[in-house]
C-alpha cells in the first residue's frame, strides 16, 4: 500500500476546506480593506511615515485620501484636540503589526505605478 502523508481522509477533507477557502478568497479581492474602523487603526501608518503629520493637524492630505480612495464617510475615527490636533481613537497595536506589509507596500506602489498615497492598491493588498 502507497505511504500517504494524509494518515486519514479527515486531514485530506481539511487541507482541501483550506485551499478552497483560500481560492475563493482572492477570486473577488475587496475594493476597499482600508476602510471604516480598518482606516482608523492604519492611519498611524501614513500619518507618521508618508506625510510626517502624527497629530493630524494638517489634514489637506487626509482630505484628499478621503476624497479619492473613499475608505469612510466620516472621521469618525478621530477626534479633535486642542490647538487643531487631531486623536486617533483606536490603539496602534494593529499598525505596529501592518508596519512592515506596509513598509513593503510603499517601496513596491512607486516601482508599479501607483501612488505612494498610502492607500493606493498595493497598500490594499499588503
Amino acid at each position: 500500500m502507497p505511504h500517504s502523508i494524509f494518515k486519514d481522509k479527515s486531514q485530506l477533507i481539511v487541507v482541501f476546506l483550506c485551499l478552497l477557502l483560500l481560492v475563493l478568497r482572492y477570486l473577488k479581492f475587496p475594493d476597499a480593506v482600508l476602510s471604516w474602523d480598518v482606516f482608523g487603526y492604519y492611519l498611524y501608518l501614513p500619518a507618521n511615515y508618508i506625510y510626517y503629520d502624527p497629530a493630524l493637524q494638517n489634514t489637506t492630505w487626509l482630505d484628499e485620501l478621503i476624497r479619492q480612495y473613499e475608505p469612510t464617510s466620516s472621521l469618525y475615527q478621530l477626534y479633535p484636540m486642542a490647538e487643531g490636533k487631531m486623536l486617533i481613537k483606536y490603539t496602534s497595536g494593529i499598525a505596529i503589526l501592518t508596519l512592515p506589509f506596509f513598509l513593503l507596500a510603499h517601496f513596491l506602489a512607486p516601482l508599479f505605478g501607483f501612488p505612494a498615497d498610502g492607500l493606493s492598491m498595493p497598500y490594499q493588498l499588503s
